[in-house]
């Protein structure tokens, strides 16, 4: 009989288990359902804010009120809304909990959704949806991040928040399409109105579709977290404010993304105008909007993917940025050109450089900031886009009032040179991985604490530690048998 065959059952399986290595983190498949769920209650909420762009001209008419007013109750008024809400947003999503704050804004939607099929009655019914809709918007749009912090793995969170944060774009092209489905052209008075609300009635449809969902599947953070940071406790609501006010290195990419990034919310906002005086129709200009969007989305793809397996956020910012402004100003000089052909090839190279720099940007300011909590990072970053996208918009409107080829060379002139100025200020960020680091030590934590717990036990090597019980267990010759 061998010694092997007497050992104790409960010393032998010590002896198996002792070569089995546990994981601390793990991510659930769950993840994806997650991302789908805020996927389409983001499309949604995008649809309801551009649904009434495409269609001004068509609400000034059926409501007898001016052009201003219809811009700013319809539009401008998400601009003017998401400073003093981002705060708000920020709070309930950092202190309270990716579901509560999710559903908030989700809920918001549905309800401005509904309350817009009151169209038929009066255009301010419109205003209160989109009000609503509006205050909504920053509990989502700085959801991103998080979701991709809480659920993902390090090496899955770059293109887990480009797949998010794309959505909202998603949704921008799908209400510009059902915009032109709905209300045609030169409609007015009661069937223009009845028009408007068809438009109404079905998003409201589709949003009661996409975001019931949430209720019931939706949840704040899986049992076993992903990686180390995902379960690092994070700074309070008021402690991340004071860090991110006092991080310069934080503040400087942020302010050059809200250079970069709003020339280019600028451009997608102004193309119809800043094309017509080259004899480009509305259909063409749309068809602009449309390639940028879709190249943008696979653009996007590929550098989320890219910078998963990398980690080199500084540098793809910086090539994305480069290509960005040789696009622009590619498309500044076809325009002249007035080839159809040519601008839709400019506009689709100026989408795929330009498009992936804001999720990269997202997850880049995570790593600037950590362990300032996401929503905190990501909405202070959103929240200069869209203060520069604002006054952009105005100043361009401004200029293209004569509307002439001149205008528009000077309008390209003026986007491009301040989106050079954020360029620069990309090149002047240091690039800080704070949270990778982290990630990478904690990694190195776990395995160093296994193997001087093996070299402390001597169950690194399982025949070292099988030879030590034999021996303990050895009963030598002269020794007397026990009983």
């Amino acid at each position: 009989m061998t010694i092997e065959n007497d050992l104790p059952a409960d010393i032998s399986a010590n002896s198996k288990a002792s070569q089995i290595s546990t994981k601390p983190y793990q991510a659930t498949k769950y993840r994806f359902v997650m991302s789908v769920l805020y996927a389409m209650t983001s499309i949604i909420n995008a649809i309801m804010w551009i649904s009434t762009s495409p269609i001004t001209k068509n609400l000034e008419s059926i409501y007898n009120i001016g052009l201003f007013k219809v811009n700013f109750c319809t539009s401008l008024i998400w601009f003017a809304v998401y400073p003093p809400m981002n705060f708000i947003a920020n709070y309930f999503l950092d202190e309270k909990g990716l579901r509560v704050g999710i559903l908030l804004g989700s809920t918001l939607t549905l309800i401005g959704l509904w309350i817009r099929t009151l169209s038929q009655y009066s255009f301010y019914y419109i205003f209160l949806g989109q009000l609503l809709g509006a205050i909504g918007q920053p509990f989502l749009l700085n959801a991103p991040q998080k979701l991709s912090a809480v659920w993902y793995p390090q090496e899955e969170r770059a293109l887990s928040t480009t797949v998010a944060s794309v959505s909202n774009p998603i949704g921008v092209g799908i209400g510009f399409v059902l915009a032109q489905l709905f209300v045609q052209n030169g409609a007015e008075g009661d069937e223009g109105r009845k028009e408007v609300y068809n438009l109404m009635l079905f998003s409201a449809g589709l949003g009661s579709l996409l975001i019931l969902p949430l209720y019931f599947l939706f949840k704040n953070k899986p049992k076993v977290p992903p990686s180390k940071t995902a379960d690092t406790e994070k700074y309070s609501y008021k402690q991340s404010l004071k860090s991110l006010f006092g991080n310069t290195n934080y503040l400087i990419f942020i302010l050059s993304l809200g250079l970069f990034w709003g020339s280019y919310n600028v451009l997608a906002t102004v193309l119809q105008p800043i094309m017509q005086p080259y004899n480009f129709t509305e259909s063409q200009s749309g068809n602009f909007g449309a390639i940028t969007l879709v190249s943008g989305l696979v653009g996007s793809i590929v550098w989320g993917i890219y910078v998963d397996s990398t980690k080199k956020y500084k540098f793809s910012i910086i090539i994305c940025g480069i290509m960005s402004l040789l696009a622009m100003a590619t498309i500044a000089l076809l325009t002249p050109q007035e080839s159809y052909l040519l601008v839709c090839l400019g506009t689709g190279f100026y989408g795929f450089f330009t498009t992936p720099v804001f999720p990269l940007a997202y997850e880049f300011s995570a790593e600037l900031s950590f362990p300032v909590a996401e929503a905190a990072s990501g909405g202070l970053m959103v929240v200069m886009t869209q203060i520069f996208g604002a006054l952009g918009t105005v100043g361009i409107d401004a200029l293209l009032t004569e509307n002439t080829k001149a205008h528009t060379m000077i309008g390209f002139a003026v986007l491009g040179g301040v989106a050079f100025l954020g360029f620069i200020g990309f090149i002047l960020t240091k690039e800080e991985l704070k949270r990778t680091k982290t990630d990478n030590e904690g990694g190195e934590n776990e395995e160093n604490k296994g193997e001087s717990y093996a070299n402390e036990t001597g169950r690194g090597n399982p025949e070292s530690s099988l030879d030590e019980v034999k021996a303990s267990l050895l009963i030598k010759p002269n020794s007397p048998s026990p009983n």
